[in-house]
């Protein structure tokens, strides 16, 4: 039996690519994603805007069930689009591990 305070509601999905095109934004910045594993549902939802984005920070924790290789799929997907990894201090991000305070910035070249 549902829990008598629970509600139940549905929330839609818009991508940032959507609010790119809805909002007219020709670039952005930096987008930094927290999405508890989601990370690279998220950038893939980017789709070809993912060229007008400068810069990422994205929780990569390596906890829990697959994380370092949740981690490897965002990396390898960033870097095929053009963005080289760092630390959150701007040195090179070689998949050392653990991952200082827990996040990587990824910046194009």
């Amino acid at each position: 039996m549902p829990d008598a305070l629970s509600l139940k509601f549905t929330v839609p999905l818009v991508t940032i690519a959507d609010l790119m095109d809805q909002h007219k934004i020709e670039a952005v910045a930096l987008i930094k994603i927290d999405v508890e594993g989601f990370e690279l549902s998220v950038l893939r939802g980017l789709r070809d805007r993912i060229k007008d984005v400068k810069n990422v920070i994205f929780e990569a924790l390596d906890e829990g069930v697959g994380g370092r290789e949740r981690n490897s799929a965002v990396c390898e997907w960033l870097t095929k689009n053009g963005f080289e990894l760092r630390t959150l201090h701007g040195e090179p991000f070689r998949g050392e591990y653990p991952i200082t305070e827990g996040n990587l910035w990824a910046a194009r070249s």
